[in-house]
């Protein structure tokens, strides 16, 4: 649960945040920049870490993606986050929502709000495509006094390559109300990535111009001294262009804020952006947001002017989400918000080309990456598993996940009889499955027809039901004429169990309802009488009265009957509500969950953990599986306890919200209703329909919210900014390693290189470096031969720290918030563990 707040009509008070209240939910790592399956990062949160002296981390845990935030207090620099081994701050508490992550932070004499905003947009494909998120940082005198106060902040080209030796190219640009550094690969390969990191995309990172503002590219070990001793950049770019760990470039801006004792909000935006993003069959499909903008300077300049509507829409998105989610239960909220930004971030807004180069706006394809496990595109069982959340954002996003499914299939009829499990394995590359697998067709199957329900029964939405009713029927009566009891056919966990035989029942019902829904009245009888009457079976083969089994016959085995959440939010009425109450077993729960299946070990999976928790009536159950998975979510005392199997950044954490979509109502269903084909699908958003009366209370708002609301209150108030005029400074060169330390004559080096940071990696192999171009930007070339043997210096020291520090990552870094229990063997990695403690946890 976030920390208290208090609340007197209305208005916060100051210290709400302070150390005396530490938030009880303190998660192994943090999200950042979570916008899409590339821009996707973390900060290491384990405790005992020394946060402000930590990289963040690309969602793997293995590279670096480099990014910082200094803040200079009276002429003393402080670090606020990042690896660059300066003098620290001290992070007092940490608070997330489904937007946001806010670091709380002391730095001297000032209290500093630091705000990472990953947007999302139900109402609008553009704003949701943009692969954009900001930062933004607030600071309040603690003292009441005014301080001289400027910031400082840089990324490299890390973000663009699991290769550090890759070269890279780089520009600024500066117009007349923005300024961005942009990068990339010297030499690109589309549609292509090496350690889940793309290698065709473009880096940037922008704010807004003022004669506050100063920037500078090049190396690290100059940009960051030079602002450290000076508080101002030398407005100047280097034309060196070269690999990302040579003298390590850097992409910086430094604001003068002078003297105040509250700042005005500043903001920076991080983007990393792919054109063309898919490859779809044979053809480039593109981010939505183009259909928007001419060209990435519209972009950047609206997201940028779109920054305080965007945090009042975040504002509005939180609340409403927080309010409903702890209103069902108080770890649940935590739950939700670690959960939302992962599941959307696996996923690619996309338009095709017209044949006259024009953008076909009404042709919308979604793209999910299996992150975590694979790089399957649209993985059938991991949105079955995500679905909740596209429910509750907005019901079309997930026509749009399945439509590319739909549409290839239904151009390869005769291949199959049977539904394929995705689009392929190569993601951004989606050429299909040509060979879906036999002993995987009833689940498949099964779970396109009741994805498809789903997205019908909660869009209205005739057209898409009739376009692919021949594919759906075709899956139906493969159904119709096989078992799970046939051998060989198991679900996406390799199991054969009544689990399975119970969706495939409901993907036949479910296909009685499609075919009622457009008017095959005839179908629609058969299907239901079939479902029914293998669900009367079900039941009475599948019970050994106190629960359900796994095996058939087998007393002693049982499973997490997870797939009942569909009959229950489909409101099929096919599971009798008593079996409703014993789709889990309580008692065999451990401190981090219940194993999903006895079969198979003391394994846990959070994705089908919080499917039960919605499939489940009885309301104890769910608030003691809500606590598990939140037990585990919020265990940061190490890496883990275990060993985690698979599953980091996974979309399937999106069954999180499951409990969420069962405030939902299925809409009235109409025949005339639009299509997938036209624009109007992008507006059956279900985040109203969650909140209902709930939000009604300012009392029940988040304290984060309310943080961002006080911050926002506060900023008018008795501040003002010394505009400073850009001076020009020469450019020294940088180490070899990564983020050279802040170094300069005055600093003492023994905090540089301290070994207490844990997030470093380790350096790749090395290979040919492109040969590095030039171009006619501006560059100072000034560099003494004194500073230039410091500089190398520090860079190899840095390299070794770097070095050690990545070890120790591969490790103890806790993976991003997707958990999966794994058997308990009764110790780990990190000593010994309580025997009812289950071990490892992913997904």
């Amino acid at each position: 649960m976030f920390f208290p707040y208090v609340l007197i009509s209305g208005v916060l008070i100051s210290q709400v945040w302070s150390l005396a209240n530490p938030s009880t939910f303190w998660p192994a790592a943090a999200p950042l920049a979570v916008r899409s399956p590339y821009l996707n990062s973390y900060l290491n949160l384990i405790t005992g870490a020394n946060h402000a002296n930590e990289w963040p981390q690309h969602w793997t845990e293995d590279h670096i993606v480099a990014w910082d935030l200094w803040i200079s207090v009276d002429g003393e620099y402080l670090q606020l986050f990042g690896g660059g081994g300066g003098p620290a701050t001290n992070l007092t508490n940490i608070a997330l929502t489904p937007t946001r992550t806010i670091l709380m932070i002391q730095a001297g004499p000032m209290d500093v709000n630091v705000t990472f905003l990953s947007p999302i947009e139900p109402d609008s494909l553009v704003r949701q495509s943009f692969p954009f998120t900001y930062l933004s940082v607030d600071v309040v005198s603690r003292d009441g006094r005014e301080h001289d106060i400027q910031f400082y902040t840089d990324v490299t080209g890390e973000w663009l390559s699991n290769d550090i030796t890759d070269s890279v190219r780089w520009n600024t640009a500066q117009k007349s109300s923005f300024i961005y550094h942009e990068a990339s690969l010297s030499s690109p390969s589309s549609m292509n990535e090496d350690g889940e990191m793309a290698l065709d995309a473009t880096l940037y990172y922008a704010t807004p111009w003022s004669s506050s503002v100063t920037f500078q590219t090049g190396d690290a070990a100059v940009a960051r001294p030079m602002w450290a001793q000076n508080k101002t950049l030398s407005n100047t770019q280097d034309d060196n262009y070269r690999a990302i760990n040579d003298n390590w470039p850097t992409f910086s801006f430094a604001f003068d804020a002078g003297n105040i004792t509250t700042s005005s909000t500043l903001m920076w935006a991080l983007g990393l952006v792919r054109s063309p993003s898919i490859r779809y069959r044979q053809q480039d499909r593109y981010p939505y947001f183009w259909t928007e903008y001419d060209d990435i300077d519209q972009g950047i300049n609206a997201f940028l002017q779109d920054f305080e509507d965007a945090q009042n829409r975040a504002d509005n998105l939180d609340e409403s989400i927080l309010s409903a989610a702890r209103d069902i239960s108080p770890d649940y909220g935590d739950l939700v918000s670690l959960a939302a930004r992962q599941t959307l971030a696996s996923t690619d807004i996309t338009v095709s080309k017209a044949a006259d180069g024009s953008w076909n706006s009404t042709d919308i394809k979604m793209f999910m990456k299996d992150m975590g496990s694979s790089r399957r595109v649209n993985p059938v069982d991991v949105i079955y598993a995500s679905v909740p959340a596209f429910l509750c954002f907005n019901a079309s996003w997930a026509g749009y996940l399945l439509e590319p499914l739909l549409d290839y299939q239904q151009l390869t009829l005769s291949q199959a009889l049977y539904a394929a499990p995705d689009l392929g394995a190569q993601y951004p590359t989606a050429l299909g499955n040509t060979s879906p697998p036999v002993n995987e067709s009833i689940s498949n199957s099964a779970d396109m027809l009741i994805l498809a329900w789903m997205y019908g029964a909660y869009s209205t939405d005739s057209a898409f039901l009739r376009r692919y009713y021949t594919l759906f029927k075709q899956w139906a009566e493969y159904l119709k004429n096989v078992t799970s009891a046939s051998a060989g056919f198991v679900d996406s966990d390799g199991l054969d169990n009544v689990n399975l035989e119970l969706k495939g029942i409901i993907g036949i019902a479910c296909m009685g309802k499609i075919a009622e829904a457009i008017g095959q009245s005839d179908d629609a009888g058969d299907y239901e009488s079939l479902a029914q009457s293998r669900m009367s079976s079900w039941q009475s083969s599948g019970s050994e009265g106190s629960h359900l089994v796994s095996t058939y016959g087998n007393a002693s085995t049982w499973s997490l009957i997870y797939n009942m959440f569909s009959d229950r939010i489909l409101n099929l009425s096919l599971v009798e509500e008593d079996t409703h109450s014993t789709s889990a077993r309580s008692d065999d729960a451990g401190i981090f969950g219940v194993q999903y299946d006895s079969t198979v070990g003391q394994v846990a999976k959070s994705h089908w953990t919080m499917l039960t928790a919605g499939a489940t009536r009885n309301t104890d159950v769910r608030d003691g599986l809500v606590l598990e998975v939140h037990q585990k979510a919020s265990s940061n005392a190490s890496a883990g306890n275990g060993t985690t199997l698979g599953g980091q950044a996974s979309p399937a954490q999106g069954a999180i919200f499951s409990l969420l979509a069962l405030n939902l109502d299925p809409l009235e269903f109409s025949s005339s209703s639009d299509g997938i084909e036209g624009s109007s699908l992008s507006t059956t958003t279900g985040i109203g329909a969650i909140v209902g009366g709930v939000v009604g209370g300012v009392a029940a708002i988040a304290v984060v919210v309310a943080c961002a609301f006080f911050w926002r209150r506060r900023k008018q108030r008795g501040h003002h900014l010394a505009q400073t005029k850009a001076t020009e400074y020469s450019l020294n060169r940088s180490p070899e390693n990564h983020q050279p330390q802040l170094a300069i004559s005055h600093l003492p080096l023994v905090s540089a290189w301290s070994s207490d940071s844990k997030l470093i990696r380790l350096m790749p192999p090395s290979q040919d470096t492109y040969s590095a171009s030039t171009s006619g930007v501006s560059s100072s070339s000034v560099i003494s031969s004194e500073v230039d043997t410091a500089t190398q210096l520090r860079n190899e020291v840095e390299n070794l720290r770097r070095e050690m520090d990545q070890i120790r990552v591969q490790t103890s870094y806790q993976a991003p918030p997707e958990y999966e229990l794994d058997p308990m063997s009764g110790s780990s990695s990190e000593g010994t563990l309580a025997p009812s403690v289950p071990g490892k946890w992913s997904r």
